[in-house]
């Protein structure tokens, strides 16, 4: 996707660049998407091999923006259809992010815009033992608000902020191997108040993810890495005088993936992951009777806390058959804690160049998502889809 680097995009956000794809659907106001019909929840966003939870600013408004700058990034790859098994968390699709290596040379740049701030720096420590890349985000546009309503008193206030900040340290090491460090933080907080109206919205949401990435490559023949990680989520959202919606996530896990090559012909890899979540749901609302305003409301109250582990593994093979023709088949296992279903969920693509500028693909396999905690409102089964792509 080098070509999205010069497409012009509202607060240069990557996740906007992908709209314009063949089997991509969406709208200009808002960075999710759908592929191939699915529904939104089903694309999984990665970012440095880790799996991103709701990275989007002002949900309130169906997530406008994503708190991933795209002058972060060194590479983006969206994969629908039938993708590898590492991937297969996600049940519609992938939009897999690599942040750039910051340059060795120390540099910083203020920027502003007619939505935000932003300051990032880079640079190497100690010539060259370590290199970091920072970025920090701030939007103005409820200061432009108030601006304007000072000058002008207006009858509804609306006060959307938000803030993102992403860090990265890279060290090699002198085994040949690298650490990188990294964590990502957004948070946004949104006022609606209406003069005279009770139906006013104030919310607050913050995300935060923390991971670190160890590659080795003793030989030319096998690479592995390994991605410990940590994260949580918050929603708190209060509509009017009668509703509430609070929503509290955390989670950390591990993964770790070893892969090969057999003379050229054969690329085996194997990888799993170990999950554990934990999620608390609060929702309460009241409801008015109609059309007898004198009776007594009725109150709804849901109060949900779920968690447990999620456990999977895959096992893949990239096979040379020709120069012309190359195979991928492989598989992936998913059990969960708190569901007593065990998903296998395996693939297997083709790829043919008949002519020296055209290749076609042809994919079938299945594929099986998690829902727990990290989408508690939904009961914890496992949604599967099966795919056949041809192109």
């Amino acid at each position: 996707m080098a070509e999205a680097a010069n497409v012009p995009l509202l607060d240069n956000d990557i996740l906007r660049s992908v709209h314009a794809f063949p089997g991509v659907a969406s709208n200009d106001f808002t960075a999710r998407f759908h592929l191939r019909g699915s529904e939104q929840n089903g694309v999984l966003v990665r970012l440095d091999g880790v799996d991103l939870h709701e990275p989007f600013h002002l949900q309130d408004s169906g997530g406008p923006l994503s708190i991933i700058h795209r002058s972060l990034l060194g590479e983006a790859t969206l994969l629908l259809g039938v993708y590898p098994p590492p991937y297969r968390s996600g049940t519609a699709g992938v939009f897999d992010l690599t942040t750039r290596s910051p340059g060795h040379e120390k540099r910083a740049m203020v920027g502003l815009d007619l939505l935000k701030m932003m300051f990032a720096a880079e640079g190497d420590v100690r010539d060259g033992d370590a290199s970091y890349l920072f970025a920090a985000r701030r939007g103005y546009v409820d200061l432009v608000l108030a601006v304007v309503d000072a000058i002008e008193s207006l009858d509804e206030k609306f006060r959307p902020r938000y803030t993102d900040m992403y860090t990265k340290i890279e060290v090699p090491l002198r085994s040949g191997a690298s650490l990188m460090v990294s964590s990502l933080y957004g948070r946004d907080t949104n006022l609606i108040d209406k003069e005279g109206d009770d139906d006013d919205l104030d919310s607050a949401y913050e995300n935060s993810v923390t991971w670190m990435r160890w590659r080795s490559a003793p030989s030319s023949r096998v690479a592995a890495e390994a991605i410990p990680y940590v994260g949580f989520a918050t929603r708190e959202r209060t509509e009017g005088r009668t509703e509430w919606d609070g929503r509290d996530l955390m989670y950390a896990g591990v993964k770790g993936s070893v892969a090969g090559s057999a003379g050229g012909v054969h690329q085996p890899e194997v990888g799993a992951e170990l999950r554990m979540a934990s999620g608390v749901y609060d929702y309460r609302e009241t409801i008015s009777p109609f059309p007898a305003p004198t009776d007594t409301p009725e109150r709804i109250s849901v109060l949900a806390d779920v968690g447990g582990l999620d456990a999977s593994a895959y096992v893949q093979d990239e096979w040379r058959v020709s120069d012309a023709v190359g195979l991928m088949y492989g598989g992936r296992l998913l059990c969960q804690s708190y569901s007593s279903e065990i998903s296998v969920s395996p693939s297997l693509a083709i790829a043919a160049r008949l002519l020296p500028d055209t290749t076609w693909r042809v994919g079938v396999g299945s594929v099986a998502g998690p829902v727990g905690p990290r989408s508690v409102e939904h009961t914890s089964e496992l949604q599967s889809q099966a795919y056949l792509v041809c192109r």
